[in-house]
C-alpha cells in the first residue's frame, strides 16, 4: 500500500494543538504572540523590545513561564538577568558566539564537560576561533596563554569530570586587568558558590543536573548583565534568538517547581534580619539609612531580584524595622547633635541632665544616658551608645518613620517584623526599681505605655492603606501573655506579637500546656491570631535549650507545626542545630548573642557552602548536621520539618480557628501534652510525652499515626496504650 502522510496525519488522534479537543493551560503554551499587529514594525526594527513594554513576539523566546523561571536563576546566581536555553551546551555556545567572531581566541581549562572540549577544540577552529587549553588551578597558565586576540576566559567551577577547582576571584581578576571576559560554567556548584559574586561577567549552566536534581530534563541557562542578555535576545544579532535554542515552557515549570531550599521545605513568608546600611555596630539594628540596602549584602536591585524571586515561588518577604533608635551615624542624628536650634534638634531624647536612673540593655550596667560632647547634652540610648533613641513624641518623627515603611512598601514587601515596639513610648519620669539596678536590667518601668498603642495604631493605618495583605508583627518582650495581648488592640494594632512567655518554657508538658491555653484564652476574647517560636537571634536554639536532645526536639517541631497559629522557624532550626563555640576573639555581638547567630551549613566543604568565610564560626555539628547532608536522609530532621509542613498546608484542620469548635486541649496528665484540631468530621490529634511512662489512649484510641518520632508508629493504629517517649499527629474520622 502507497504511504499516503496526509491520511496517516488525518487518523492520528490529537488530543492538544490549535484544532485538537484540549488546549494546554497558558502557564504551559509554547507559542505568545505581539498584542498588537501596529507594533510588529517597532519590534522588527528593534525600536521596542521587552525592556520598553514590548509583548511577546511569535516565537518560543518570550514565553512568561521560562521568563519566571529566568528571573529566579537571576536572583540565585545575584546577576541583573538571565535567560534559559533548551540546553547546557546551548547556553555555552551562544554565550561564546555571542563574544567571539572569527579571529578571535579562548583561554580555556582543559577540563571541562566533553560536548564543551569537543566545541572549544574542534567546532570552534572551523569558525576561525582558536582556542588554548590549560591546567584551571594554574592562573598563571591563563595569564601566559593570552594574545592580543583574547577576547574570553572561560573555566567550570569544579572541572568535570577532574573536580579540579578554579580560583574565580583571581581569574576574574585577571581577565578585567586584560580588558577581556570570563565565563563560568556553574553546573555544579549552584548556591554553593556564585562565580558573578566572585565576579565573572557572565555565569552558564546546564540545568539538567543539580538545578533541575533529576537529570530527567535538557536545559540550560546564561545569567549576565542586563544588557548582555539583551544582546543575545536582539532581534537581529542576538545569538540566542537567531540560532534558536528555546526551552520548552513545560520544562521551564518542573525545574521552577524544584528550586531553592526555602520554597522546598514549604515554608510561606521569609523574615530578613536588618540589611538597612548599618555601621555594624549591633548586627544591623543600628541603622544609618532606613532606605538603603548595606553593601554587605548587596543593592537595591538585588533586593528586587530577591523580593520577585521569593514571589514568584508565593513566598512573603518581611523585613526587620527597627523603630526605637537609629545609629549615631544616621544624618537625621548627625544634625540633631549639632546645636539645641537646628530642625531635627527634638529628633531625639536630649536632657541637660539624666531624667532617670534607667540602665541599657547592654552593655550590662552602663547608663542609658549618654554624654555627647558637640551638644553639651545628654541623649537617651536603651542599648549601645551608637544606638541613640528616636523621639516619637515629635510628630515629624513619627512622619518620617512611617515614610520609612512606605518606601519598602511601595517596592513590595508584605510587612514587618518591629523591633522592640514595646518602647516606642517612655514614661521619663520613672525609675527603675532597685532590683533592676541590681541585676542589670534595662528599661523595665516605662515598657508597655499608653502612647506606644496610639503610635501601632498609626502604624496600622500605613499598612492597611497598601492593598494585600501587608503584617506586622511585634517584638514585644514583656513575658506575660496578657501585656502581649494587648498589642493586638481592638484589632487596629499588631497583626500578630511575638510570646516570648512560651519560648522560655521549659519542655514540660505541663507548663506548656498552661502557656498554650492562657495565650488561646487570651487572644480568642480578642479575635486575634497567636504566633508560636521556639527559637530566634536573641536566644539559645531550643535544642540547645533542651540539652542537646534531638528526639525532644523533633517532639518541638510536632508541636510547634500542628498548633493554631502562625509558627516561626529559626534559620538552622529544620537541621536540629546547636548553638556554635565561639573563642573570644570571634565574638562580634555586644549582647553576646553569638553563639545562637552562627551562619547555616549548606554542605560539608570546607566553608560549608559559602563563598567566603562568614562572619561567625560554624556550629560543631555543621559537617554533618547540614543541608546537603540532610537532603540525602530521608529520616533527617530537614525531611521531618518538610513532612510537617506539608502535613500542614495540605490539612484544613491544621490551619483551622483557635475557637473551642476547632481546637481543644485535652487534660490526660500532667507529664504528657495533648489536643486535638477539627474541620467538620475530620479530626487531627497531636500527642507529645517526654516521659518513658504509658498513658491510656482515651479520645485518641482509633486514630492512625501519620508523622511521629519513631518512624515504627507512623501508619499505625493507636489502641488502649500511648507510647512513652514520643509524640505523633494522628488523624480520626469523626463519625467513627
Amino acid at each position: 500500500m502507497r504511504f499516503d502522510p496526509e491520511r496517516a496525519l488525518v487518523e492520528i488522534k490529537r488530543e492538544f494543538g490549535e484544532h485538537g479537543g484540549v488546549c494546554p493551560s497558558i502557564e504551559r503554551s509554547s507559542t505568545f504572540t505581539v498584542l498588537e499587529p501596529g507594533t510588529m514594525p517597532e519590534i522588527f526594527g528593534g525600536l521596542r523590545g521587552p525592556d520598553k513594554g514590548g509583548c511577546f513576539l511569535y516565537s518560543r523566546h518570550f514565553n512568561p513561564t521560562v521568563d519566571v523561571l529566568a528571573r529566579s536563576l537571576a536572583a540565585m546566581e545575584g546577576t541583573e538577568y538571565a535567560v534559559c536555553t533548551a540546553s547546557g551546551i546551548s547556553a555555552i555556545s551562544c554565550t561564546l558566539l555571542q563574544l567571539c567572531t572569527h579571529g578571535d581566541h579562548i583561554v580555556a581549562s582543559d577540563t571541562v564537560y566533553g560536548g564543551t572540549h569537543a566545541l572549544l577544540a574542534e567546532t570552534f577552529p572551523q569558525m576561525g576561533i582558536q582556542t588554548t587549553l590549560v591546567d584551571p588551578t594554574n592562573v598563571s597558565a591563563f595569564e601566559k596563554a593570552i594574545t592580543p586576540a583574547t577576547k574570553v576566559l572561560y573555566t567550570e567551577v569544579v572541572g568535570n569530570p577532574t573536580l579540579k577547582v578554579a580560583d574565580i576571584r583571581a581569574l576574574a581578576n585577571l581577565a578585567h586587568d586584560r580588558g577581556i571576559r570570563l565565563v563560568v560554567d556553574n553546573t555544579f556548584t549552584p548556591m554553593v558558590i556564585s562565580p558573578a559574586q566572585l565576579g565573572a561577567d557572565v555565569v552558564v549552566y546546564s540545568l539538567t543536573k543539580f538545578v533541575n536534581g533529576a537529570s530527567d530534563m535538557i536545559a540550560g541557562a546564561v545569567c549576565a548583565t542586563k544588557d548582555f542578555i539583551f544582546q543575545l535576545m536582539d532581534l537581529h544579532t542576538g545569538r540566542v534568538m537567531l540560532l534558536g535554542p528555546t526551552m520548552d515552557p513545560r520544562t521551564a515549570f518542573d525545574i521552577y517547581q524544584r528550586l531553592p531550599h526555602l520554597a522546598w521545605l514549604g515554608v510561606d513568608a521569609v523574615w530578613l534580619s536588618p540589611i538597612f546600611r548599618s555601621p555594624m555596630a549591633d548586627f544591623g539594628y543600628d541603622i544609618s539609612d532606613y532606605c538603603a540596602i548595606d553593601p554587605t549584602f548587596g543593592s537595591l536591585a538585588d533586593f528586587d531580584e530577591l523580593l520577585a524571586a521569593a514571589h514568584a515561588r508565593d513566598i512573603r518577604v518581611i523585613l526587620d524595622w527597627v523603630p526605637n533608635h537609629t545609629s549615631d551615624q544616621h544624618p537625621w542624628f548627625q544634625e540633631s547633635r549639632r546645636d539645641r536650634t537646628n530642625p531635627k534638634a527634638d529628633w531625639y531624647v536630649w536632657r541637660d541632665e539624666p531624667a532617670n536612673n534607667w540602665l541599657a540593655s547592654f552593655p550590662k550596667g552602663e547608663p542609658a544616658w549618654q554624654f555627647d560632647e558637640q551638644r553639651g547634652q545628654y541623649y537617651l540610648r536603651c542599648f549601645l551608645k551608637e544606638q541613640p533613641d528616636l523621639n516619637w513624641d515629635n510628630p515629624d518623627v513619627e512622619a518620617a518613620m512611617h515614610d520609612t515603611l512606605r518606601f519598602w512598601l511601595d517596592r513590595g514587601v508584605d510587612g514587618f517584623r518591629m523591633d522592640v515596639v514595646h518602647l516606642l513610648g517612655k514614661a521619663l519620669t520613672h525609675d527603675d526599681p532597685p532590683i533592676c539596678r541590681e541585676r542589670g536590667w534595662g528599661h523595665v518601668p516605662y515598657n508597655d505605655q499608653p502612647a506606644t498603642h496610639e503610635r501601632l495604631r498609626n502604624i496600622r493605618r500605613v499598612l492597611d492603606s497598601y492593598a494585600g495583605d501587608r503584617t506586622s508583627v511585634g517584638e514585644v518582650y514583656l513575658l506575660d501573655e496578657a501585656a502581649m495581648a494587648d498589642y493586638y488592640g481592638t484589632g487596629d494594632e499588631l497583626h500578630l506579637s511575638f510570646n516570648f512567655r512560651f519560648l522560655w518554657a521549659p519542655f514540660e508538658p505541663g507548663e506548656l500546656a498552661t502557656r498554650i491555653r492562657r495565650t488561646i484564652d487570651l487572644l480568642r476574647e480578642r479575635g486575634a491570631w497567636p504566633t508560636w517560636v521556639l527559637s530566634n537571634h536573641d536566644v539559645p536554639r531550643h535544642r540547645q535549650r533542651y540539652g542537646g536532645d534531638e528526639m525532644l526536639a523533633r517532639m518541638a517541631a510536632i508541636m510547634l507545626l500542628t498548633l493554631p497559629g502562625t509558627p516561626f522557624m529559626y534559620q538552622g532550626e529544620e537541621l536540629g542545630l546547636l548553638d556554635a563555640v565561639i573563642p573570644p576573639e570571634r565574638v562580634v555581638d555586644p549582647g553576646l548573642r553569638d553563639r545562637c547567630r552562627a551562619p547555616i551549613p549548606w554542605d560539608s566543604s570546607p566553608l560549608h557552602g559559602w563563598v567566603a568565610e562568614p562572619w561567625l564560626p560554624f556550629a560543631e555539628e555543621a559537617g554533618s548536621r547540614n543541608v546537603a547532608a540532610q537532603l540525602a536522609d530521608d529520616g533527617s530532621m530537614l525531611h521531618f520539618y518538610r513532612r510537617l509542613l506539608a502535613l500542614r498546608r495540605a490539612t484544613p484542620a491544621l490551619h483551622a480557628g483557635i475557637d473551642p469548635v476547632h481546637f481543644q486541649l485535652l487534660d490526660h496528665s500532667p507529664d504528657l501534652l495533648a489536643w486535638v484540631r477539627s474541620s467538620g468530621s475530620d479530626r487531627w490529634f497531636t500527642y507529645v510525652n517526654p516521659s518513658p511512662r504509658q498513658h491510656p489512649a482515651g479520645s485518641l484510641r482509633g486514630a492512625t499515626i501519620v508523622i511521629a518520632t519513631d518512624p515504627a508508629l507512623e501508619g499505625t493504629v493507636v489502641n488502649s496504650e500511648l507510647p512513652g517517649r514520643a509524640a505523633f499527629v494522628a488523624r480520626r474520622d469523626g463519625t467513627m
